[in-house]
């Protein structure tokens, strides 16, 4: 059995999690669907779900009980949202051996904000491209509840790392970037200068939320 979150961890976590909750519930009572176009209910219904599906995940996960973050010989944990398992597998292995745990693997964004928000991970490798929302939806999402989370991203082309970038990940990696070379950008940003609480490495400050 894991052993039971540090009471700071438990702090933190239900902080995260409250301030979600609470904007969660303002953003839904803040439209009457039935007076919206259809075009808004059909984009009010979409993040309805996407709301839904994040509680169910925070739930699921608190009650399968965290792992203590707080152990000295605990591994750097990392959640990977991306729809490869050829990807992410690789990324798994090339991560192991930089002393860093793949702590979870989703396809989803709701997935990957539910997950995030309760297991405070050290970073999230989030795919441009997800099922449900977006991979720029995830990070800004991210860096608004998650602030101490290393947020980061993958793009299939070097063009498109800017969306995320702007977006407030603290790096972005294109298709030509290869696991093993990925897995050792990741680890030497996480032992970088402000890896702790989300810091970037261009100097970019992300786009207002």
């Amino acid at each position: 059995m894991s052993p039971s979150p540090s009471p700071d961890l438990q702090r933190r976590r239900a902080a995260l999690i409250a301030a979600w909750q609470a904007a969660r519930d303002e953003e839904l009572a803040a439209e009457d669907p039935k007076l919206a176009p259809r075009e808004r209910r059909m984009d009010l219904d979409r993040r309805a779900g996407v709301l839904a599906r994040v509680q169910e995940v925070v739930d699921e996960r608190l009650a399968a009980a965290p792992v203590d973050l707080t152990g000295t010989a605990a591994a750097r944990r990392v959640v990977v949202a991306h729809r490869s398992p050829w990807f992410t597998d690789r990324l798994r292995d090339a991560l192991a051996g930089h002393g860093v745990e793949v702590l979870a693997v989703v396809d989803d964004g709701a997935d990957a904000i539910g997950t995030t928000l309760v297991e405070l991970p050290d970073a999230v490798v989030v795919e441009s491209v997800l099922q449900r929302v977006t991979g720029v939806e995830v990070v800004r999402e991210l860096r608004r509840y998650a602030p101490e989370v290393v947020v980061t991203g993958f793009v299939p082309y070097e063009a498109d790392r800017g969306a995320l970038l702007d977006a407030g990940a603290a790096e972005a990696w294109s298709r030509s970037t290869t696991p093993d070379a990925l897995a050792a950008q990741l680890a030497a940003l996480l032992d970088g200068p402000g890896g702790a609480d989300g810091g970037r490495r261009d100097g970019r400050q992300p786009a207002s939320v």
